[in-house]
């Protein structure tokens, strides 16, 4: 159950999502229509915990605990999808797929794996990963640079990284 306090002359809600305690202060000064505003959507927020649909980017965006909540949710994901994360299933991958390569290939691999594709997609678990995601890395590899020139990856390196994908 969450609770309304106060910090520093804001609104703050207390609560427990995920067997971790949030604390996520407002930008609304404690007066009792704010503190009834909030309590509204407190019900609004467990109601939604209840069912299963919460989101908590939609209504904390700009809260420093957004990334350790969705890893969170993905392994949550992953666990009751019996679906392997995506860096298990590159382990698994990589294990199974070895005995073909040459051992120069095989390193190639590794590194695509380990430099591009697990920081990225690691803690997702593969069967949450949509097209939408794979696009969204295609265009975020066009930013990487490199090197004391800071050079662009090129179409070329794009490609053989996608290739792996």
């Amino acid at each position: 159950m969450a609770s309304i306090r106060t910090r520093y002359g804001k609104l703050t809600i207390d609560f427990r999502y995920l067997n971790k305690r949030c604390r996520e202060t407002t930008a609304m000064e404690d007066t009792p229509n704010n503190r009834k505003k909030l309590e509204k959507a407190i019900e609004r927020m467990e109601a939604e915990m209840l069912l299963g649909v919460f989101d908590y980017a939609k209504y904390f965006p700009k809260s420093a605990r957004l990334a350790e909540i969705k890893t969170a949710e993905n392994l949550i994901n992953a666990v009751s999808s019996k679906t392997p994360i995506f860096s298990k299933y590159c382990e698994i991958w990589v294990a199974d797929k070895e005995i073909e390569w040459r051992s120069s290939y095989a390193g190639k691999i590794r590194i695509v794996i380990r430099k591009y594709l697990t920081p990225y997609f690691g803690t997702i678990p593969v069967i949450n990963i949509k097209k939408s995601d794979i696009l969204g890395f295609r265009s975020s590899l066009a930013k990487v640079t490199y090197g004391n020139n800071q050079e662009c990856l090129s179409p070329s390196r794009i490609n053989q990284i996608m290739t792996v994908l």
